[in-house]
């Protein structure tokens, strides 16, 4: 995993893994524009973000 935009920088900060990361083709598709603005993992393959708590409140759809 390539970090992008930066010389090896991460964006994950204090081992979070619930930042962004892009794979190579949309990389790729995205405007250089951009690209210059956005510091993110630039990976193979995604996967789910796992959070480490739950956010209580009202469920949508609930009466």
């Amino acid at each position: 995993m390539a970090a992008a935009g930066g010389a090896g920088e991460s964006p994950v900060r204090g081992g979070l893994s619930s930042a962004l990361a892009v794979t190579r083709p949309y990389w790729d598709a995205l405007p250089d524009l951009v690209r210059d603005h956005l510091r993110c993992p630039v990976v193979d393959t995604l996967v789910p973000i796992r959070r480490k708590h739950t956010i209580d409140g009202p469920v949508m759809g609930a009466e």
